[in-house]
This record gives structure tokens, sequence and C-alpha cells, in this order.
């Protein structure tokens, strides 16, 4: 809370400031908080990946009016800057991080709290649901991982929130799924089926 010359709510950054001669706490606005309750520091935007409580919150995504302390945002959200933005559900086909960068392996394709930013699946896994904190996952044998619902397909791409079938003429065993693989050609003499008998 920050002191007022009036009761009036705050209404932004700007005038959640304490002013000379205060006769009102009012509240921080939502998006904004301050700690202290012994000096003159005024309100300051909550950071990215977090967001303003005035109570113990372990896994709301919105920001409360009075915020004396921040709250991570939960995992499968992100909040890309700070102040007022509330946490997000992360799109599908990417998981929630707290630093940019692309992603190596299906082990840090995962969710972290306190995300600022989103990151797409490596190629290879993909992530169909575009609320919660499901991780990316491998890609299943015989499909590959695509942004968009392809009929078929033989590449994996980043950022999938979709799996494909191969397209006729190539395969993708469990060995190529575990590794991340796209489907590949079918040998000469061979054809491709969806089961081994």
């Amino acid at each position: 809370k920050v002191g007022r010359t009036t009761n009036a709510a705050t209404t932004g950054l700007a005038d959640s400031i304490h002013q000379a001669g205060a006769a009102f706490e009012v509240g921080c606005f939502a998006g904004t908080y301050r700690t202290a309750n012994n000096d003159a520091s005024d309100c300051i935007d909550v950071p990215a990946g977090k967001v303003g409580h005035s109570a113990s919150a372990s896994t709301t995504t919105t920001h409360e009016t009075g915020a004396y302390q921040l709250a991570d945002c939960p995992a499968g959200t992100f909040k890309a800057a700070a102040g007022t933005s509330v946490c997000a559900d992360v799109a599908a086909g990417k998981v929630g991080r707290r630093v940019a960068g692309a992603r190596t392996t299906v082990a840090n394709s995962i969710h972290e709290t306190a995300a600022t930013v989103e990151e797409g699946c490596v190629a290879g896994s993909w992530r169909q649901a575009s609320s919660g904190n499901s991780n990316c996952v491998v890609v299943p044998a015989g499909s590959v991982g695509r942004v968009a619902a392809d009929a078929d397909a033989v590449a994996n791409q980043a950022a999938a929130a979709f799996i494909s079938p191969c397209s006729a003429g190539y395969y993708r065993d469990a060995a190529r799924s575990t590794a991340l693989g796209d489907c590949v050609d079918i040998d000469a003499g061979k054809q491709g089926q969806t089961s081994s008998t």
C-alpha cells in the first residue's frame, strides 16, 4: 500500500506512489507491488513470469490490488512483460520457459514455473494441449510432429501441435521415434505396415 491524500483506488503505476500529507492507505494497482512497510518506497511493476499478491497464492495467474509479495506463474503459463499483464496459457506445441533458447531434447522441452517465454517443442516431439501443464512428448512411431494437421508428411517440425502419419512409401520405427528422427524411405523389396504381423 501507499499513503495517499484520498481513498480513491489507484489507476496505474503512475499514481501508485506516496503523497505528502497522506490520510489514507491505498492498495498498489493490480500489476504493481510494494514489499516494504516502513519506508517511502513506491509501488513498482511486477516482473515478468510473476504475479502480485496480498496473500499466499501458489497457483493463481492474476494480480491482486494491494500486492506486497510475488507468486510465480504456474507451469503451463507464462508472462512475458513486467507490469499488469497476467499469466497466459502456453500455446500448443510449446512449453513455458524462464529463458529463451531452442529446445534440444525432449527432456528440456518441459514447462518451468515463472516462465517468461514460450519455446517450441524440439522436432520429433509434440504437445497437443494449449492449456494445462502437459509437457512435450515423443511423437509415436509411424508419425511425425507437425505445426498443422497435415494428411501425411515425412519430416518433423519444431513446435509441433499435431501428429501426422508418415506418407506412403515412408516409415518411422520405434528406434527412429526415440531418436526424434523423420520418416525414411522404405527399402526396395519391402512394404510399410502399421503392425509387425
